[in-house]
């Protein structure tokens, strides 16, 4: 999943694209914003990507959009006014543990003008060898 985002990064090399990386389960971390984005741009997206590990824990799917939309998405954290707002959820699983539902946090997307993408991976398959 790393190599793809990368890859998603790398396309819009040379553009005013910018890309923040926060990433939720039960817990959060923020791996970077907008403003560390443009401090930290480096010739390869995977360099930002590096200290990316999977996270376990429950699915808090729709409080994650909720608290990227609240917290990210602001011109302090680097979001630019008349930008053009993409998020992009990526997720390799249901909701599961969620306080929230996807119906209490989609109105206020909708109102920001983000839109919105999501993207179902496979879990990790373990094979046992004899």
């Amino acid at each position: 999943m790393k190599g793809f985002i990368a890859e998603v990064m790398r396309r819009f090399q040379g553009t005013d694209t910018q890309f923040a990386l926060v990433q939720f389960s039960s817990y959060e971390v923020e791996h970077f914003d907008f403003n560390d984005f443009r401090r930290r741009r480096h010739p390869d997206p995977a360099w930002l990507l590096a200290g990316v590990t999977q996270s376990g824990g429950l699915t808090f799917t729709a409080s994650a959009i909720k608290r990227v939309l609240e917290r990210l998405f602001r011109a302090e954290r680097g979001a630019r006014g008349g930008a053009s707002k993409v998020l992009i959820v990526v997720t390799d699983g249901k909701k599961y543990g969620d306080k929230l539902e996807y119906r209490d946090v989609i109105p206020l997307a909708d109102s920001m003008a983000v839109t919105r993408y999501a993207i179902g991976v496979r879990g990790r398959t373990h094979v046992s060898t004899p």
